[in-house]
């Protein structure tokens, strides 16, 4: 089976039985590995963020119509190296950040549909595969430093119609909510209600309006709700008609233990027989998730640069947040709003230069998911 032809293979649960038991394809130029199983999926991994395009594309599976992730020229990162040439930053944030492939935020604003049009179109133009990152839920992040969304939900379904309407048929990955599901308790049964059909319906409106996205329900990372509860929230969030679930994003936790933690979340909705894949922001994961803060902790770094797959599972490694925006007036960044660019964090994440006063925390263990499986230690939650 050739490179190409083995995308054919990449969106199925199963190889037939007269399949090969292991087929291992090498192809060093490209930085490519696909592994083909009798009892695995096809796994497709990247070294880099591009990839073979496709020689039989699915309309249903943006990866085969594409050749890499999208560099966005006006995310936050190159937007401030543009303007800022001369500073003795620039130069390591442009290589480090601004020239990687990050994910646009797409916050509740009112142009959000064309916005939309505009980034997958500039993207389909050069056969590159886009993130979009939908944040708006209604009483967004509990009242902290993130909050705010839509007014209602009637406003929240029009915003959501314009910016799948926008995408329409071009290729996209697009990360749903962060937060709303893992930080689903904070609200009355009435809220939790409403966030569920809400969830569902943004769900829904790209399963039937935007056919070659694969949509992820944001679902917290391996620190905060249990497998079992955090599958349950799923199921009633709509993951079955998604591609699957998004981990860590914004966060710092390791992807080790996020891949554990995905597994673990996968096997439980499959035991309700659904069939879910999940996604990892590894932009701020670098130090292998050596905090337990959130809000801009010192200590952290970037981690490894977007591609495809990695552990078996995991469709992709993705750079959702990007390096350098504020999670709020806390931490190395008590005075800049969330979402701002703070070049000085942009530069401590690629190069360890913490503020003076600040300690470097210690390692957690590679192991510590499966630790926390057989009870050997603590549980985060």
């Amino acid at each position: 089976m050739g490179l190409r032809d083995s995308w054919k293979h990449f969106r199925r649960g199963r190889i037939g039985a007269r399949a090969l038991a292991i087929s291992v394809i090498l192809a060093v130029s490209a930085g490519i590995v696909v592994i083909t199983s009798p009892s695995r999926p096809t796994a497709l991994w990247s070294t880099g963020y591009t990839w073979p395009l496709a020689a039989h594309p699915e309309t249903s599976d943006p990866v085969s119509r594409t050749g890499g992730l999208y560099v966005d020229p006006d995310n936050q990162p190159t937007a401030w190296v543009r303007d800022n040439p001369t500073d003795p930053r620039s130069a390591e944030i442009r290589r480090g950040i601004a020239d990687l492939p990050i994910g646009r935020w797409f916050l509740g604003n009112w142009d959000e549909s064309q916005v939309a049009r505009k980034y997958t179109s500039d993207a389909q133009r050069v056969q590159r595969l886009p993130v979009l990152v939908l944040y708006n839920m209604p009483q967004r992040d509990c009242g902290g430093y993130s909050s705010g969304g839509a007014g209602d939900e009637g406003s929240y379904r029009s915003w959501v119609d314009g910016v799948v309407r926008g995408v329409g048929s071009r290729p996209a990955l697009v990360i749903v909510e962060p937060d709303a599901l893992a930080g689903l308790s904070c609200l009355d049964q009435a809220g939790q209600e409403r966030r569920l059909r809400l969830l569902s319906y943004v769900v829904n409106q790209f399963a039937t309006r935007a056919p070659a996205t694969w949509v992820y329900l944001d679902a917290g990372h391996s620190s905060w709700v249990d497998p079992p509860t955090m599958a349950d929230r799923l199921i009633r969030a709509g993951v079955g008609e998604a591609r699957g679930f998004a981990l860590n994003v914004s966060n710092y936790q390791s992807t080790q233990v996020n891949v554990g933690y995905g597994q673990a979340v996968a096997r439980q909705l499959e035991e309700h027989g659904i069939q879910a894949r999940f996604v990892i922001d590894t932009s701020r994961n670098g130090s292998g998730g050596n905090t337990t803060e959130w809000c801009n902790p010192p200590g952290q770094r970037v981690g490894v640069s977007p591609r495809l797959g990695g552990a078996d599972g995991l469709d992709l490694q993705l750079w959702a947040r990007p390096p350098g925006e504020s999670d709020g007036q806390c931490g190395i960044s008590p005075s800049a709003p969330p979402g701002a660019f703070v070049p000085s964090v942009a530069f401590t994440l690629l190069t360890g230069s913490d503020p003076p006063g600040w300690v470097f925390g210690l390692e957690a263990p590679s192991n510590l998911w499966h630790m926390l499986q057989s009870g050997q230690a603590p549980r985060p939650w």
